[in-house]
């Protein structure tokens, strides 16, 4: 009260004999109120209005003008006119161009008078704002980035304007859900293009500060409902330390573990976050039941989902909205605190406390946020707070005439699917097992692989892109191995038993322990048939032990895998054989044994026949008889 109210017009096509009339409204006083008049309804009955001319308005250096009028009060400052706004509140107002001849309406717009006393309220209500700061990976499947989102990281780019933002909020404290990811990228792509350096270094500085708080997520965007539902759910845990780990390396400086904001969710996404000490979560409204009470939900709730309760709170979707639109900044600024302070206002001896949260693909208008900001820091109705003060300093709601705790219940929803399996995640990480066999642990195809099922949880890829991701750990293994070859050869075998020489040739620039298999319808392989060979660089011959069956040539498949079996090597591999093993003599005196072995055994048949008893009836004529006498 008693204060001067600078407002700054832009008025197209501005031309002698234009006036402007300031007319104020009376003062709002339920939320509902407040939503009509942002459709420029319901302004209800006009108290005062003030006509000035547009030609006595001071010019700023931007070109636009400023009129200056005040409210009554008893400093109220002197040569300039003023509105009566005799009490704290919120008044609307609306701001008219007209022709001074013809009285004619040529533009207006409506806008609020935040008015306060000295003092205005016993406890100033805690807003706590949480600013999504994430893209998808940067990385391409070929390591090269990804022209999309690097241009959010470029100048005037959505992520490089949210950095931006995020620096002119000195002194007004701010909850970052900001991806480790997005982060980490922006770092590796500002080393080799200068241009990103300054939005890197915007960013960082300012999430660094301890003013804001960092929340945990996961190393890249993931909805916590679709992992859980496709089995994945022990994969969040790993990503959010893996999230932690990176911002606290970048940032130096710690993540808080307790407090989580969840969007989408659903019960078995609290559950799993239970797991990583997370007790208390913020969620969007909509997530939630509706209750029956008309009250601007502005206090911490018990959030129950059959198994257990966890302490939580809601963003305040109507008030969300008021930073959405065509209109101006200023327009926009004041419309949302203006929303702000009405709920101040409805209790203000009680300490309560709204919650918003930018869209994951929030877009912000530079000046508006800092329009926002600056209507923030110092204001008498509202206290910025991160969320970790808001659970602190804001008692938790309970039914009304009793010290029941409110609770709240998780509306039903359908978590959209995950674009990978936990079969897809099985098969690539034995992939990356047998390449970190094949060349080793600190090789950087085995860090570009581990990075790639990192990647590849995310859910702002396609299924077709996180499964190419999931593909990196194999294809390098193939590549590799694939420079491992047989040489085209034909080997003769002389002896039913003998070592047979296969000749290997080693271009990976590096040696390489292979397995090598062999099949063939007319060998054996006394010694078996796989053996772990190491393989030097260039030319190495192996013999391996082999019985043959048969004379003739025939073939012997071989193949090459890497150690476990699972990577195969250069192309499939077919090697002729000769074997000479029976002479012509050897095989007639095998023939003549055969034959002498058939004969001794017919005649041995024919003399056991001759010693067997006679068999028959006997030769009296009946069996009564006695025997004759001797």
């Amino acid at each position: 009260m008693g204060g001067s109210l600078p407002i700054e017009l832009n008025v197209a096509g501005a031309r002698p004999g234009l006036d402007l009339r300031f007319t104020l409204y009376s003062r709002l006083s339920s939320r509902t109120a407040f939503e009509m008049t942002t459709r420029g309804e319901g302004l209800g009955s006009a108290r005062a209005h003030i006509d000035l001319s547009l030609d006595d308005q001071e010019v700023a250096d931007s070109g636009n003008f400023v009129a200056r009028i005040g409210l009554t009060g008893p400093d109220a400052p002197r040569g300039v006119d003023l509105l009566p706004a005799s009490q704290t509140g919120v008044y609307p107002m609306r701001v008219a161009l007209t022709d001074r001849e013809s009285g004619e309406s040529l533009s207006e717009l409506i806008t609020w008078v935040v008015a306060v006393e000295a003092t205005p309220v016993d406890a100033p209500l805690a807003v706590s704002w949480i600013w999504q700061i994430s893209a998808p990976p940067l990385d391409r499947v070929d390591g090269s980035p990804e022209p999309g989102v690097l241009a959010q990281m470029k100048p005037g780019g959505r992520l490089d304007r949210i950095a931006e933002s995020l620096g002119a909020a000195d002194g007004v404290p701010l909850t970052l859900a900001l991806s480790p990811e997005t982060l980490e990228s922006w770092k590796a792509a500002a080393s080799s293009a200068p241009a990103l350096s300054d939005g890197y270094a915007s960013i960082r500085a300012a999430a660094a500060r301890s003013e804001h708080e960092l929340l945990p997520v996961p190393y890249v965007p993931i909805e916590v409902p679709s992992i859980e539902a496709a089995g994945l759910g022990p994969e969040l845990v790993p990503a959010l330390l893996a999230g932690s780990d990176t911002l606290e390396r970048l940032l130096d400086r710690r993540v808080d573990p307790r407090t989580a904001f969840v969007d989408p969710v659903d019960t078995a996404a609290i559950g799993r976050l239970r797991e990583s000490f997370v007790d208390r979560i913020a969620v969007r409204d909509e997530a939630l039941i509706p209750t029956e009470r008309d009250l601007t939900p502005a206090r911490p709730f018990t959030l129950a989902t059959g198994d257990f309760a966890i302490e939580a709170t809601s963003t305040n979707p109507g008030l969300d909205s008021l930073l959405e639109g065509d209109l101006p900044s200023g327009l926009l600024a004041q419309r949302f605190l203006a929303g702000l302070s009405l709920v101040a206002l409805e209790a203000p001896s009680v300490q309560r406390g709204l919650v918003f949260a930018t869209p994951s693909d929030w877009s912000p208008e530079v000046d508006t946020v800092r329009l926002v900001i600056e209507g923030l820091r110092n204001n008498p109705l509202l206290d910025p707070r991160t969320l970790d003060d808001y659970f602190t300093t804001v008692p938790e709601d309970t039914l009304d005439d009793s010290d029941e705790p409110l609770v709240r219940l998780l509306a039903a929803s359908e978590p959209s699917a995950f674009p990978i399996s936990a079969s897809d995640l099985a098969s690539s990480r034995l992939d990356l097992n047998s390449l970190r066999t094949i060349v080793g642990a600190d090789d950087e195809r085995v860090r570009r692989g581990e990075r790639a099922l990192r990647l590849a949880l995310t859910t702002s890829w396609s299924s077709a892109r996180s499964k190419a991701e999931l593909g990196t750990a194999g294809e390098a293994a193939r590549s590799f191995l694939g420079n491992v070859t047989l040489t085209d050869q034909s080997v003769t075998v002389t002896s039913r038993r003998s070592n047979i020489p296969l000749s290997f040739v080693n271009d990976t620039g590096r040696p390489v322990s292979v397995r090598v298999r062999l099949a063939s319808s007319k060998l054996l392989f006394p010694d078996g048939p796989e053996r772990i060979i190491a393989l030097a660089e260039g030319n190495t011959t192996e013999r391996f032990f082999v019985e043959a069956r048969a004379n003739g040539t025939f073939s012997m498949d071989v193949t090459i895998t890497s150690e476990d079996g699972r990577i195969p090597a250069g192309r499939p591999s077919v090697v002729a054989v000769r074997a000479t093993v029976f002479s012509g003599v050897g095989t007639l005196v095998t023939v003549g044994a055969l034959l002498f072995l058939a004969g001794w055994w017919a005649n041995h048949a024919w003399r056991r026949r001759d010693r067997r008893p006679p068999v028959g009836p006997s030769t009296t004529d009946d069996p009564a008889d006695p025997a004759p006498a001797s």
